[in-house]
């Protein structure tokens, strides 16, 4: 199961160096798209993808890495923290 965290927590987080892969799979239930983040080693975000309304995306990742769900307009929906093995994120 991943880990859910409040979307002020994004900057006290970032990625940190493991080669434990996993991978998220991001369902989209809202009735907007949102965009995926990746928070790179320094905490800022890297655009992965637009997740339209009703989609899902696997994503690989690594256990440590953290993502970022953002509407449209850049506002910081959740954090979502991968778990050490294939797991789903139902944004809502």
């Amino acid at each position: 199961m991943v880990t859910v965290l409040s979307a002020q927590r994004e900057k006290d987080l970032r990625s940190i160096e493991t080669d434990k892969r996993t991978e998220i799979d991001f369902v989209n239930h809202r009735d907007e798209s949102v965009v995926i983040y990746w928070l790179d080693y320094q905490g800022a975000r890297e655009r992965y993808l637009v997740l339209d309304s009703g989609d899902a995306r696997q994503q690989p990742t690594f256990v440590g890495h953290p993502w970022v769900i953002t509407t449209m307009g850049g506002h910081s929906l959740a954090v979502v923290l991968p778990a050490d093995r294939p797991a789903q994120a139902t944004i809502t």
